[in-house]
């Protein structure tokens, strides 16, 4: 029962307080007092804490003041409203990590550089990209992912993408089918085409962020929070885009369709 207890979140003497309640029925903090280890004044501010949390409930009987367990399915609506509790802050923290990284970085004078590593830790990016909510990604594509994640897991990232209102840019050096540039419109996409470009990494950028993925080999994934680093890949990645040209006109010169981010 108490490491039951423990896991829901009850401290040391909430425990005690909640087990002699369970076997005693309603009693005044006194009786709390006088049968456990808990001191008086203490069982008050326990008492208190369990009703407050809603573990308890406090009522009058004949001018003296009891206290009384709840059922014990009300645990499990507890749990449920810490549960939801903690989603939602995790999503406010969530939104509001970009903004706490970019003064940290401001104050400290220094980039922020994160690692990760096999096909989770790309996940990982792609989702860090799709939470981070900019409202544009650029992207130089390497030849080497093909399959790397799969078809199924780029259309979904793809589409989360662009219904979090960001628009992605392409440098690719293969030239995606009919239906992946149908998909463009929907996924709000843009795409221009290096076609000697055989490079054995991935770069995206957004925000204050540039991603450096190593496809070849281990797969390896780099994150650089820093405002210089971003504007200087951001404006690289422009530059090139303009000299880039658009797809080419007959689908008889269009190969096998790769899958796209």
């Amino acid at each position: 029962m108490q490491e039951i207890l423990q896991s829901i979140g009850l401290s040391p003497d909430e425990i005690v307080v909640y087990e002699y309640l369970l076997t005693s029925g309603a009693r005044t903090a006194g009786d709390v007092s006088r049968h456990t280890s808990i001191k008086r004044g203490t069982a008050y501010n326990v008492l208190g804490d369990l009703v407050a949390r809603g573990f308890a409930r406090q009522f009058e009987d004949k001018g003296v003041m009891k206290f009384a367990l709840e059922h014990p399915s009300r645990i499990r609506e507890i749990i449920e409203s810490e549960k939801q509790k903690k989603e939602e802050a995790m999503h406010a923290f969530d939104s509001a990590l970009p903004a706490l990284t970019s003064r940290w970085n401001l104050v400290y004078h220094r980039p922020a550089v994160s690692y990760f590593e096999g096909k989770e830790g790309l996940k990982k990016i792609y989702e860090g990209i799709i939470n981070d909510s900019f409202d544009e990604v650029l992207v130089i594509r390497s030849p080497f992912d093909a399959e790397l994640l799969g078809q199924k897991y780029y259309d979904d990232y793809a589409k989360r993408r662009a219904d979090r209102g960001m628009r992605t840019k392409i440098i690719s050096s293969k030239i995606a089918d009919a239906r992946l540039l149908e998909q463009d419109k929907e996924f709000k996409r843009e795409r221009h085409y290096w076609t000697d470009m055989d490079i054995p990494a991935e770069v995206d950028i957004w925000g204050n962020k540039v991603a450096i993925i190593s496809l070849q080999n281990v797969l390896l994934g780099t994150v650089i929070e820093n405002e210089a680093v971003a504007s200087t890949f951001r404006k690289l990645f422009t530059q090139i885009w303009r000299g880039l040209g658009e797809p080419p006109a007959h689908q008889d010169d269009v190969p096998k369709p790769e899958p796209l981010v």
